[in-house]
């Protein structure tokens, strides 16, 4: 589609009712730093439609319809610096979808389906420096231990925005409080989950379902 563009830097596709994106539309545009794609109809991208674009560091995918961010699909965007995906329908982040994004400083997830938001969707060592504008309100959160760790590093290398608007979904006990009013020890206090029981010669093993990933 901008096959001979080698020099493009900014693409505007925002507000076209697009609904699918062709693999390899982007590819050559080693120039391009700042690609929008909001506002559009977007279900699902193929994991290499952003492969190759190192030099961008601006990417809007909000108000689309994107269900599930997929570890492949950010894997080459190495200086991201902002992201948008507020708006979808965003039910599940992959882990490692985010990692070796050092340079982002600005995420925005919220006004999505998500109820846990994966530790692991960034890299353990090489995570965001200093991701300074962390949006995930208007998500049905459950605020358990799962979510621990975002309550550890928030006013760390991230800080999560708008916490008075970050309302809890669950477990029982924390239903409808918000982010800035719960402590670090109600997140990692042991709550009541489910489990599958399995006979082990003649003991009764219990593992639990809600194991954090």
């Amino acid at each position: 589609m901008f096959s001979g563009l080698y020099d493009l830097v900014r693409l505007y596709l925002f507000d076209n009712e697009l609904h699918t994106i062709e693999p390899k539309s982007f590819e050559n545009k080693t120039a391009l730093t700042h690609l929008l794609l909001g506002n559009n109809l977007l279900e699902t991208l193929p994991d290499d439609v952003f492969a190759g674009l190192s030099s961008v560091t601006s990417l809007e995918l909000h108000n689309n319809r994107l269900s599930v961010v997929r570890k492949p699909l950010f894997s080459g965007l190495y200086n991201l610096e902002t992201l948008t995906l507020h708006g979808n329908q965003i039910h599940t982040v992959q882990p490692a979808s985010l990692e070796n994004k050092t340079a982002l400083w600005y995420l925005s997830l919220k006004q999505n389906w998500l109820e846990n938001l994966p530790e692991s969707m960034f890299d353990s060592v090489n995570h965001p420096t200093a991701l300074s504008y962390l949006y995930v309100e208007d998500n049905p959160l459950s605020c358990d231990r799962c979510l621990a760790w975002l309550m550890r590093a928030d006013g760390g290398w991230l800080t999560v925005k708008n916490a008075d608007s970050v309302t809890c979904t669950g477990p029982p006990g924390l239903t409808g409080r918000t982010w800035d009013t719960i402590t670090d020890q109600e997140f990692t206090s042991d709550t009541p989950g489910k489990y599958f029981r399995i006979l082990y010669y003649n003991y009764t093993v219990r593992i639990p379902l809600n194991l954090c990933y």
